[in-house]
């Protein structure tokens, strides 16, 4: 997990690692992930853009950019 400046917007992106997980904190909610882990050494990663929607915020789909992460996408 790592958040960054795109746009002048924050944006989180989730990606594969070889990094073990440990808790994280969204806040109200919390996860797990590996906090500014090293990518996972491949040649190639599929990526999807994900937009939580205009009335919703990014926490609500935490349980669905996770499992992207751990199966291998950005």
């Amino acid at each position: 997990l790592r958040t960054v400046l795109a746009g002048g917007k924050q944006t989180v992106i989730w990606y594969p690692t070889t990094a073990g997980e440990g808790p994280y904190s969204y806040g109200t909610l919390s996860g797990s992930v590996s906090l500014g882990a090293p990518l996972a050494r491949c040649a190639r990663f599929p990526v999807v853009v994900f937009s939580h929607g205009f009335t919703s915020c990014s926490t609500h789909s935490l349980f669905f950019t996770e499992t992207l992460a751990r199966r291998g996408v950005i």
